[in-house]
C-alpha cells in the first residue's frame, strides 16, 4: 500500500510539474509562434491587430521587428494580399490614413526591421487595389493591381519597384492580375490569353 501511495503521489507530482512546464512553455511560446501568415527560413511573418510582425531565428531563439503597425491618421498598416517573403526582405500592400485612404507597396528588411523602399500602388489619384505580390531575394518587388470596368486610367497593370524607380509592366484591361507569379527570376503573367514575362532582379 505505502508502494501504492508512493507511485500515486509520483505520479500527481509529474503531471503537475508537466502541467507547469507546458504552461511556461506556452508563456516561452510567444507571439512568434501564433496567427503567422507567412513561414520561410528562419522567419516568421506574423499578423498583430492589422499590423505586422517579423521573428527572425537567431542563436535558438527569436528577435522581433515590427513590419507594419495599425492604420492611424499618419501610419500605414498591413493590407490584402497576404504579404511576401524571399530572402531578408518582406513586401507588402499598405493602406495609409483613414478615409480617404492611399495604398501603397513596402519593402522592409526583416532582419533589422527598417524599410527599404516604398512605391505607390498605382497612378497617383487612382487607388487600384493590389492583387498580387512578388519580391526578388535583393528586394526588387512587383506587383498587380485590379479597377473598376470603368476605371481611367485602367486599374489592371503590372509594375515593379526597385531603387526609386516604378516601372509599369504591363497595363490594360486583359491584363490578369491574379497570374502574377514567379518562375526563377522571371516574371509571369498573362494579357488576353497570352503569357508575357519579364526579368525580376
Amino acid at each position: 500500500m505505502a508502494i501504492l501511495t508512493g507511485l500515486v503521489a509520483g505520479a500527481l507530482l509529474f503531471s503537475g510539474l508537466a502541467a507547469t512546464g507546458a504552461k511556461a512553455a506556452r508563456r516561452a511560446i510567444g507571439p512568434c509562434h501564433t496567427g503567422r501568415i507567412v513561414v520561410a527560413g528562419g522567419v516568421r511573418i506574423i499578423e498583430r491587430d492589422y499590423g505586422l510582425l517579423a521573428c527572425v531565428a537567431r542563436h535558438g531563439r527569436y528577435v522581433t521587428h515590427p513590419v507594419a503597425v495599425t492604420p492611424s491618421a499618419s501610419e500605414c498598416g498591413f493590407d490584402f494580399p497576404a504579404p511576401v517573403l524571399r530572402g531578408r526582405f518582406v513586401a507588402y500592400a499598405a493602406v495609409c490614413g483613414k478615409l480617404p485612404t492611399t495604398r501603397s507597396i513596402r519593402v522592409v528588411d526583416v532582419t533589422t526591421g527598417h524599410e527599404k523602399a516604398g512605391y505607390p500602388s498605382s497612378t497617383p489619384g487612382f487607388d487600384a487595389l493590389v492583387v498580387s505580390l512578388v519580391v526578388s531575394a535583393t528586394g526588387t518587388v512587383a506587383w498587380s493591381t485590379a479597377g473598376g470596368p470603368a476605371s481611367t486610367p485602367p486599374g489592371n497593370a503590372i509594375r515593379t519597384g526597385s531603387g526609386s524607380t516604378v516601372t509599369v509592366l504591363d497595363s490594360g484591361p486583359g491584363v490578369k492580375p491574379r497570374t502574377l507569379h514567379r518562375v526563377g527570376t522571371q516574371l509571369v503573367w498573362a494579357n488576353a490569353g497570352i503569357t508575357r514575362t519579364a526579368p525580376l532582379n
